[in-house]
């Protein structure tokens, strides 16, 4: 985390245009000053992901990794770890919603 923060802050320094895409809601948390957010948000249908490939401004606020999980077959003990640990998480930052 550290070291993409000071990657990305040194990169957008002065006249640079710079894109970043990531998975680490963390990172966007830290460098939200200086950055403007996007995402794109999937559609799961029938076990199927798909996504409509618009860009959205802000923040993703849910993920689906727990639920590909459970699409792709891992064992039940995994994907209930992972949402206890999904739950945990949310709670110490103060977001009662499973991702």
């Amino acid at each position: 985390m550290a070291a993409g923060k000071a990657v990305l802050a040194h990169l957008n320094r002065k006249d640079h245009l710079v894109f970043a895409a990531t998975h680490d809601l963390e990172l966007t948390d830290l460098l939200s000053e200086s950055f403007s957010n996007y995402h794109f948000t999937e559609i799961i249908k029938d076990n199927q992901l798909s996504f409509d490939y618009r860009l959205k401004a802000g923040i993703l606020k849910n993920t689906n990794a727990i639920k590909i999980l459970e699409i792709n077959g891992y064992p039940d003990v995994v994907v209930e770890e992972a949402k206890r640990q999904s739950r945990a998480m949310m709670e110490e930052k103060g977001n009662n919603e499973i991702a």
